[in-house]
């Protein structure tokens, strides 16, 4: 009798193992952390933040159907005119429904990165685009270059994408960027 309690117990341990591992989340679709594990970012890209309490950070307003953050410690800037601007240096977060506007939610689907103390998988916003390479193409990314007029490396894998901006002389006025975006779908047609 025991060893038949033991093996209904086994056999409900192995299904209780199978059905966690089919229910977890898959909202993670890129590493959250490059092999050594360095970033300094307080958010990954599809985390659900829906229980956060933005109440410490600062809003950037004007969007319709998504709200974007900066992260903490950067203050908006108000300009001579009296206009709200991000400062030179930042990292913000938009949240929108993910994976599709229909969904509804709270999830980071894109992070924008101007601070050149920031570090993503590594890497900083005066990376080169060999150093950016060297860890999207180890992650199994699919590399490109952007065809704009500012020099622009891609990286693309499982709708996500990753791109490094680095403005030349010519373009003095920009600065170096990182953007990080989880493609979200719009089955609906939900217009903003």
């Amino acid at each position: 009798m025991r060893e038949k309690r033991y093996a209904i117990f086994m056999i409900f341990m192995v299904f209780s193992v199978i059905l966690l591992c089919s229910c977890s989340e898959s909202g993670a679709r890129v590493p959250e952390r490059n092999p050594n594990g360095e970033t300094t970012l307080e958010f990954r890209i599809t985390e659900e933040v829906k229980d956060v309490d933005w109440s410490a950070y600062e809003e950037i307003t004007g969007w319709f159907g998504a709200r974007e953050y900066l992260g903490k410690g950067y203050e908006k800037t108000t300009d001579t005119e009296g206009t709200v601007r991000k400062p030179i240096h930042y990292v913000s977060y938009l949240i929108t429904a993910y994976p599709d506007y229909a969904d509804g939610g709270a999830f980071v689907t894109a992070i924008t990165v101007t601070d050149p103390t920031v570090r993503v998988y590594g890497l900083t916003v005066n990376s080169t685009f060999e150093e950016f390479d060297a860890v999207f193409g180890d992650l199994g990314f699919e590399l490109s270059d952007g065809d704009g007029a500012i020099p622009t490396r891609i990286a693309e894998k499982d709708g996500i994408s990753v791109r490094l901006q680095q403005p030349t002389e010519e373009k003095a006025d920009g600065v170096p960027t990182l953007h990080i975006r989880a493609e979200v779908t719009n089955r609906e047609g939900i217009q903003y």
